[in-house]
C-alpha cells in the first residue's frame, strides 16, 4: 500500500564500465559479469518502483528507454500521460535560481594558500574518469598568469562509496 519512489540519477551500469575499463586486475569476462550483476539490480529497482526521479532531460530519455525495455512504459501509462512524467520526472541537479547568501566565512582563510582576495573555482563533484579535470588544471595554470589570485579547489577527490576504488584520473590530476 505504499508508493516506492526511486532516485535513478546514477546510471550505475555505465559508471561501472568507465570505472573498470583501465582495471588490469579484471578480465573482460569479469567486467561482463559485474555489468550483468549491476544491471540486474537496476532492473529490479525499475520493476519495483512506482515513480522515478532523474537529474536531467538527457538522463530522462535514457531511463525512459530502459523502462520501455522492461515493459514499464505501457500503452496504458502512455495513454494516461503521453509525457510519461507520471512515471519518470526530472529533479534538476545544480544551482538554485536564488543567488547564494553568505552564512559563514567559507574557505577563504581556512585553507592554506587562499586568502580573502583570491578568486576561487570550485570543483564540487568527484574526480572520475568520465570527467576532464586535467583540462581545468591546465587552464588554471594559464589563467593564473594574468590572475595570480585565481585558485582551484577540489571539494572531493574520491567516490563517496568507500568500496569504489580510486580511479587513475585522480592520481593523474594530483600529479598535474
Amino acid at each position: 500500500g505504499k508508493l516506492v519512489v526511486c532516485d535513478i540519477y546514477d546510471p550505475m551500469h555505465l559508471e561501472l564500465l568507465e570505472q573498470s575499463k583501465d582495471n588490469t586486475d579484471s578480465t573482460d569476462d569479469e567486467r561482463a559479469d559485474d555489468l550483468k550483476a549491476i544491471t540486474r539490480v537496476i532492473n529490479e529497482q525499475l520493476k519495483r518502483g512506482d515513480f522515478f526521479l532523474c537529474a536531467s532531460d538527457r538522463q530522462r530519455y535514457f531511463w525512459l528507454g530502459h523502462l520501455a525495455g522492461l515493459g514499464r512504459l505501457t500503452p496504458t501509462v502512455y495513454d494516461a500521460d503521453p509525457t510519461s512524467r507520471s512515471l519518470l520526472s526530472v529533479v534538476p541537479f545544480g544551482l538554485s535560481s536564488k543567488p547564494p547568501e553568505r552564512t559563514g566565512p567559507g574557505i577563504r582563510g581556512r585553507i592554506d594558500g587562499i586568502d580573502g582576495h583570491d578568486r576561487i573555482v570550485l570543483w564540487a563533484g568527484g574526480v572520475y574518469s568520465w570527467f576532464d579535470p586535467l583540462t581545468l588544471v591546465r587552464a588554471m595554470t594559464e589563467l593564473r598568469q594574468n590572475r595570480p589570485g585565481a585558485k582551484l579547489v577540489f571539494l572531493g577527490m574520491r567516490h563517496p562509496n568507500p568500496e569504489v576504488p580510486d580511479m587513475d584520473i585522480g592520481t593523474r590530476t594530483r600529479a598535474l
